[in-house]
């Protein structure tokens, strides 16, 4: 953005360090056909499945008719991203660069392989894997933090010519969890604090300040999505990223008149309070409104108590238990605000194992129907 396209008045454009700004729309790809799966892919090119494609027509309709003039579009060279790199370069008329450098993270010799074939056959591996994905590496394959050094030589290739220009890149999450930790200066090993869904749109704008996250995670609209019909049974747990949440919800609504989720609508909005995104009154006020349209529709909500789960560090949950403690009470002051008593079910302390816990579930479900 250039000092003439800033609807700032005169004496605010002298007082400012620096109007030139930059923004960088990173593009995660929809979902890809894994036969029903849990496959690792990362160089694999595997293509999308037709809920992916799906996701490509919204992102591009977001990009299209939702951004202003895009300058250049960036995209991993694999086929899960390049034919939405390549139209949305078309639909903007900007320049399109695809580059192996955007590609997902080497799995090696695991490459095709299902989660479950590989534990199967190395379990010890696949669990050190996991424990240290900073630097573990599969058989041939590359470590977060090779993934990391690629993403870098990417961006000092790039990055000079990008000051002040709109600029999309359509690629993979793990790449993106690598700008997100290099422009927010957090270490790589926290990389899987950042989970944008399938198909979303995350935002970064950079100015003489530094980076600023706008937006993560945003999905768009999908006109052609299944709409719920019913009037099915809904339950959900408070206590533990929202749109593919609702997108899970809707497609179990129509597919088996209901579900049973391990988050609810107010989860949501408490973590936008704990995490401090309130300061823009207006998203704010418009997110509470659809987290409000949600929870209408849960016809209960069961509350655990605090401490029934326990802290694992995973990279994403914090295992300071003050800080559960504060997410914890900004769940409970939520529910007990905008939720009406007869429909929170709050589980009591002394329901200690999983089948007493469900055993006073089936029972309060039976106590309160009409």
């Amino acid at each position: 953005m250039r000092r003439q396209d800033q609807p700032w008045d005169a004496v605010t454009l002298r007082a400012l360090p620096s109007t030139e700004v930059s923004h960088l729309h990173l593009l995660r790809h929809g979902h890809v056909d894994t036969g029903g799966q849990r496959l690792a892919y990362g160089h694999l090119d595997l293509p999308l499945s037709a809920e992916g494609r799906q996701s490509s027509r919204a992102l591009l309709a977001l990009v299209r008719d939702g951004l202003p003039p895009v300058d250049r579009v960036y995209g991993s060279d694999l086929s899960r991203c390049a034919p939405l790199a390549t139209a949305l370069g078309e639909a903007c008329g900007a320049p399109v660069a695809l580059s192996p450098l955007l590609r997902e993270q080497h799995m090696g010799a695991w490459e095709g392989r299902s989660w479950a074939e590989l534990t199967a056959a190395d379990e010890d591996r696949v669990q050190a894997w996991w424990a240290d994905y900073l630097h573990s590496r599969a058989p041939g394959g590359e470590s977060l933090a090779d993934l990391a050094a690629r993403v870098d030589r990417w961006w000092a290739q790039e990055a000079p010519t990008l000051a002040g220009r709109r600029v999309v890149v359509v690629t993979h999450i793990g790449v993106i969890r690598v700008l997100l930790c290099r422009a927010l200066g957090l270490p790589l090993d926290q990389a899987l604090r950042w989970a944008p869904a399938r198909g979303s749109h995350t935002w970064l704008v950079h100015g003489q300040a530094g980076f600023v996250l706008q937006g993560m995670g945003e999905k768009p609209p999908e006109p052609d999505a299944p709409l719920a019909s019913a009037a099915p049974r809904r339950l959900a747990l408070s206590g533990k990223l929202w749109q593919e949440q609702v997108a899970r919800e809707d497609r179990a609504v129509a597919d088996h008149g209901g579900y049973v989720a391990d988050r609810s609508p107010w989860d949501f909005a408490a973590f936008w309070l704990h995490y401090r995104f309130a300061s823009d009154r207006r998203d704010t006020e418009r997110f509470f409104a659809e987290v409000r349209a949600r929870a209408a529709d849960c016809e209960r909500i069961l509350l655990l108590p605090w401490g029934v789960l326990p802290l694992h560090d995973d990279g994403v949950r914090s295992t300071n238990p003050w800080l559960q403690r504060h997410f914890q009470a900004c769940v409970e002051g939520l529910l007990a605000r905008e939720l009406p008593p007869e429909r929170l079910l709050r589980l009591p302390a002394e329901a200690t194992s999983l089948p007493a816990r469900l055993q006073w579930v089936v029972e309060a479900l039976g106590a309160s129907e009409p």
